[in-house]
């Protein structure tokens, strides 16, 4: 029982409904750049973003942005981890604006938006609200990688740990129980 229950704990702990915040990172071609994100879980596997820090090319992350009209939604565990809309930030003084948004096959391969057979892109500079958008205003960039993970917040942290010391305790009290037995 004691057992069963430990095993509870710390598969609850692996729960990503229970993570407030996701750690992201990107690069690519002329980007590199990560930090934190807070979200709130919808329904099923998907968040609402409701704020990102953080940096990308070393100028900080100011906050979300309209730009190019994200619907700053996160999908996880998910085979897409955002979608064809993504998610926008403000980066710098807050005049200047990315979206990251995904394109596994969505966009005209001929179209601006094509990320050339590459899951994920990134759409920028533009201005933070949204002006300038398309051809000769911004530049399409292919990502080599957009990672996102939930964060484990410290009551998982916490139970993962008490799980353990269960266990190693259960471990000693039967090995002792063995040594008496054997004497």
């Amino acid at each position: 029982m004691f057992a069963g229950a430990i095993a509870a704990a710390m598969s609850a702990g692996a729960l990503p409904s229970q993570a407030t915040t996701f750690n992201w990172s990107i690069s690519g071609p002329g980007f590199t750049g990560g930090g934190t994100m807070e979200v709130t879980l919808l329904s099923g596997v998907t968040y609402s973003l409701d704020s990102i820090s953080g940096n990308v090319n070393g100028d900080p992350i100011l906050g979300l942005s309209a730009y190019d009209g994200p619907d700053q939604r996160i999908y996880y565990p998910a085979t897409a981890v955002i979608d064809t809309l993504g998610f926008s930030f403000s980066i710098g003084d807050g005049s200047t604006s990315y979206n990251i948004y995904e394109d596994f096959g969505n966009y005209d391969p001929n179209s601006y938006y094509s990320c050339g057979g590459v899951p994920y892109c990134i759409l920028g500079p533009g201005a933070t609200d949204g002006s300038g958008i398309g051809p000769g205003g911004d530049v399409v960039t292919a990502l080599e990688t957009l990672d996102i993970a939930p964060v484990p917040e410290p009551s998982t942290w916490a139970m993962m740990i008490a799980g353990f010391a269960g266990l190693g305790w259960f471990g000693y009290v039967r090995r002792r129980a063995r040594q008496a037995a054997a004497a």
